[in-house]
């Protein structure tokens, strides 16, 4: 249960207690996305600069207590519910993104790392350069970079 005296925010006790009571819902379940989404959707009226001005307070408290991992997680869910919803990823996005980011390391390895070589292919495709090549191609998982040097040789 968290509890916090947010009177300089300026706020109702009630609304400041349903604050409250949503971030330890949400707390409950961080490791759940799909509850998240569920408890986000059905509090979407408590949702408003007031309950981000607590969710930094409480983010505060946590870090300054040494729970940074929280602290983390709930500065995180500020910029999630602030950030303009990208639309569902396809099975055709992901294979158009796969084959960009292919392109990128190819012209990475073809250019020696040369930045200059590089900017061309990223400027052509700058609808490419979104939300969704950041959150859901993952070419550090995708590559051992350790064996660059023999991409490069069988390029």
């Amino acid at each position: 249960m968290i509890m916090l005296r947010l009177t300089p925010l300026h706020m109702n006790e009630q609304r400041q207690q349903a604050y409250l009571d949503l971030i330890q819902s949400l707390l409950s379940f961080r490791r759940n996305q799909n509850k998240i989404q569920e408890i986000l959707v059905a509090n979407q009226g408590l949702l408003d600069a007031d309950f981000l001005r607590v969710l930094e307070v409480v983010a505060e408290v946590k870090s300054e207590s040494g729970q940074e991992n929280t602290a983390d997680w709930l500065r995180n869910l500020a910029i999630f519910i602030t950030t303009p919803e990208t639309p569902a990823i396809t099975g055709e996005d992901i294979k158009i993104y796969k084959q960009f980011i292919l392109k990128i390391v190819q012209k990475i390895l073809q250019s020696g790392e040369n930045p200059q070589l590089i900017y061309p292919l990223l400027a052509a495709n700058t609808d490419k350069l979104n939300r969704i090549l950041q959150n859901h191609c993952d070419i550090g998982g995708q590559i051992d970079w350790r064996k660059r040097k023999h991409m490069r040789r069988n390029m």
